[in-house]
C-alpha cells in the first residue's frame, strides 16, 4: 500500500511517498481503509524535526486520525465492527497511508450523513478545543482570544466560543485573507500575529485566552490577561515559550491570573469520544450521540452503565456553554487521492487552514444529543456508556 514517510526532516519538501506492507490488527485493533486523512499541527512539527529528541526519526510515518471503513478486526474485537464507516484515533504516527490500524477504544461510528472528511475535520481538534474552552472555565460573556486561530484548532475555538456567547472573540493570524474568513467563523475582531496590530478597536484584555502557538511571545499575551484571567495552551507550534514566563503570573499575584496546559491525552476515552466528532448544535441537539463498544453485552467490553462524567474531565451537569453552543461550521476540502490545497504531498487529505481558496462554503454540521439512559432532553454532559454496539446508520 502506499503510505506517507519523513524522508528528511524540515519543509513538506521531505515528505516522500512509499510502498509499505499492509498492517495487521493486532488484538484489540481494527485496521480501516482510510478515505480522509486528518492533517493538524502536530504533524507539522513533528515533520519538521522539532520532536526528535523525543524518538521521532526519519522515515516516521505521519497521521493521527483517519476516516474510513473497518475492513479487519483484531482478536476480541466484534466482528460486526467490519464494514462500519468510522472515524479513529491513530496516536501519533500510522495515519498517512492507505490502510491504518488503531484500538478499538479509540474508533467512534460515523452517522449517516457526516462525510469522512467532515470527522477528521471535527474529530481531535474537536476535542482540543471543547476541552480547552472547558478546562478555562469559559462563561457566555467573557472576551475570549484565540492565538494561531488559523489552524484546525483555533478554528473549532472561534467557532464554540462564538457560538457559546462569548462578549467579543479575537483571534491572531496572518495573512488578511485567513482574518475575513476568521470573521465568516464568529470571530469579531482579527490581530496580527504579534498581537499588537491590526483591529484597532480589539479589546485589550481578556478573559481567557486559547494558545495554539505558545513561543516567545506568551508572555506579552499572559500580560495582557483581565483580573481573574485564564491562560490555556494547548501546542506549541511558535516553539517553547521563555523558561522565566510564569514570573509574570507572580507579578500579577493580586490580579489572580492562572495559566494551564491541555492535552486531550488526559481526557478518558468515553468522554473524549463523545466529543470527537460533533461537537454542538445549531438551535437544539437533534440526533443522538454515538458512541463504540469493544464487544456485545455478555462479553469483554460488553454492556455497562453510563458513568456519570464526575472527575473524568467534563462536567457531571448543570449549565454547560458548551454543550448546545451554535454549530460549528467546517468548510473542509474534499478528500481526494493526492491532492491537498496546501501543497503537502498526502495520499489523502483534508485541509483545515482558514485560506478561503482551499474550502468550499457549504455548511457542514452533526449534533451531539441525549445519551443511552438519560431523559430526553437532557444534554449529554457524560460520557456516552462504552457499550454501544455500531448501528446500521454508521453503515
Amino acid at each position: 500500500m502506499k503510505a506517507v514517510v519523513i524522508e528528511t526532516f524540515g519543509s513538506p519538501d521531505g515528505l516522500e511517498v512509499v510502498d509499505v506492507p499492509v498492517p495487521d490488527p493486532a488484538p484489540g485493533q481494527v485496521r480501516i481503509a482510510t478515505e480522509a486523512i486528518g492533517v493538524g499541527g502536530v504533524d507539522a512539527v513533528i515533520r519538521r524535526g522539532a520532536l526528535a529528541a523525543h524518538g521521532f526519526r526519519p522515515g516516521h510515518l505521519l497521521g493521527s486520525e483517519v476516516a474510513g471503513r473497518v475492513t479487519a478486526v483484531g482478536e476480541g474485537v466484534d466482528a460486526a465492527w467490519t464494514g462500519r464507516r468510522v472515524w479513529a484515533f491513530t496516536g501519533l504516527s500510522g495515519g498517512y497511508a492507505e490502510q491504518a490500524v488503531a484500538s478499538v477504544d479509540d474508533v467512534l461510528p460515523l452517522p449517516t450523513g457526516l462525510t469522512c472528511a467532515d470527522a477528521v475535520t471535527l474529530g481531535a481538534s474537536g476535542v482540543v478545543a471543547h476541552f480547552a474552552l472547558d478546562r478555562a472555565r469559559f462563561a457566555p460573556g467573557e472576551t475570549v482570544l484565540v492565538r494561531g486561530a488559523a489552524g484546525s484548532i483555533g478554528l473549532t475555538a472561534v467557532q464554540l466560543a462564538a457560538g457559546g456567547g462569548a462578549g467579543a472573540v479575537v483571534t491572531t493570524t496572518a495573512p488578511a485573507e485567513r482574518g475575513a474568513r476568521l470573521r465568516e467563523l464568529g470571530a469579531t475582531h482579527v490581530l496580527d500575529r504579534s498581537g499588537a496590530g491590526g483591529d484597532p478597536d480589539a479589546p485589550h484584555g481578556f478573559d481567557v485566552v486559547i494558545d495554539v502557538v505558545a513561543g516567545p511571545r506568551l508572555p506579552y499575551f499572559v500580560d495582557r490577561l483581565n483580573a481573574n484571567g485564564r491562560y490555556v495552551a494547548v501546542g506549541v507550534v511558535g516553539g517553547q515559550p521563555p523558561a522565566d514566563f510564569g514570573g509574570r503570573l507572580v507579578a500579577a499575584f493580586r490580579r489572580a491570573l492562572s495559566f494551564a496546559t491541555f492535552s486531550s491525552d488526559t481526557v478518558p476515552g468515553p468522554a473524549r469520544q463523545a466529543r470527537a466528532v460533533g461537537p454542538v448544535r445549531r438551535r437544539r441537539p437533534r440526533g443522538p450521540a454515538h458512541g463504540r463498544a469493544r464487544g456485545p453485552a455478555g462479553e469483554p467490553g460488553g454492556a455497562g452503565p453510563p458513568r456519570d462524567g464526575r472527575g473524568q474531565g467534563v462536567r457531571p451537569g448543570g449549565a454547560d456553554p458548551l454543550s448546545g453552543a451554535d454549530a460549528v461550521r467546517t468548510s473542509p476540502l474534499r478528500a481526494e487521492p493526492g491532492h491537498h490545497g496546501c501543497g503537502r504531498p498526502v495520499v489523502v487529505a483534508v485541509c483545515r487552514c482558514a485560506a478561503p481558496r482551499c474550502h468550499d462554503d457549504r455548511l457542514r454540521r452533526t449534533f451531539v444529543g441525549t445519551a443511552p439512559g438519560r431523559p430526553a432532553g437532557r444534554r449529554a454532559h457524560a460520557p456516552v456508556s462504552r457499550t454501544v454496539r455500531p448501528t446500521e446508520e454508521s453503515t
